[in-house]
């Protein structure tokens, strides 16, 4: 793969051709994660399968002669399925080295990030049980609105996505700040609300999946901050407000810790 083929990156498998006993690696059409996504053919025998965990896409045709746009069809098909049940159009989406860099500042380089050619804008992606249900893009070159979302849904988003709750939640307003925290914070998930509001069909979800909440929004909605404690405290443990100077994302790793800790 070329530099720039790496830099923009499609969405779908480049499935030029592909042979008996051969495998070829990239883009996982279901979640979207970049280079965990297989597809192998022994014989007349066609298997692919989603290496990424909280994903798991996978299947195989037996004695079929699948050809390239058979599977590509197939692949389509799920893509599509996904799109439409969510609302989500994932076609104008790349991957790209360059956003990687960008992340590299806060430590995130792992989080699952597209890019949006048209906009501008790096493209954070909302997974549910392995399928991409919701994105929210921030502009990287000062456009207006600096967040877009790109589906219907208006939830918060709790990462990492389909993992087992821990006992500690950390509330926060950015998507970047929340896997900051999760990337770094042992035994802990963090709720990115995309704003200060936090929707009440989300407290149930609070109270059932976690003990211990922390939340820490910025400097200008403290006061924001103790009244959605207030909401919190009465179904949980321990529910504290952190009074941030500077954001989570712009912490180190250590100063993260020594504030959440």
């Amino acid at each position: 793969m070329t530099a720039n083929e790496r830099l923009l990156y499609p969405m779908t498998l480049d499935l030029s051709d592909i042979r008996s006993g051969e495998t070829k690696r990239g883009v996982c059409p279901k979640c979207h994660r970049y280079n965990t996504f297989t597809l192998s053919k022994v014989g007349n025998t066609t298997m692919w399968n989603c290496y990424s965990a909280s994903c798991g896409y996978k299947g195989v045709k037996h004695n079929s002669d699948m050809s390239v746009e058979d599977i590509r069809h197939k692949m389509k098909q799920e893509e599509d399925r996904v799109n439409e049940h969510r609302g989500i159009d994932s076609s104008k989406l790349v991957f790209a080295d360059s956003i990687r860099h960008f992340l590299k500042q806060y430590e995130v380089e792992d989080a699952p990030v597209l890019y949006d050619p048209i906009d501008k804008r790096m493209v954070f992606l909302i997974q549910d049980r392995g399928e991409t249900v919701d994105a929210i893009g921030r502009s990287i070159n000062n456009k207006m609105p600096k967040w877009k979302r790109y589906g219907n849904s208006a939830m918060p988003v709790v990462v990492p996505f389909d993992t087992p709750p821990k006992l500690n939640l950390v509330i926060v307003e950015d998507i970047i700040s929340a896997w900051k925290v999760c990337t770094h914070v042992p035994d802990t998930h963090a709720m990115a609300l995309l704003g200060t509001s936090l929707p009440t069909e989300n407290l149930n979800k609070i109270w059932r999946d976690y003990s211990i909440i922390t939340i820490a929004l910025d400097k200008d909605a403290t006061d924001k901050a103790i009244k959605m404690s207030r909401r919190i405290a009465i179904g949980v443990d321990k529910c504290r407000v952190v009074m941030l100077e500077v954001d989570l994302k712009d912490m180190t790793v250590e100063e993260i810790n020594k504030c959440l800790n």
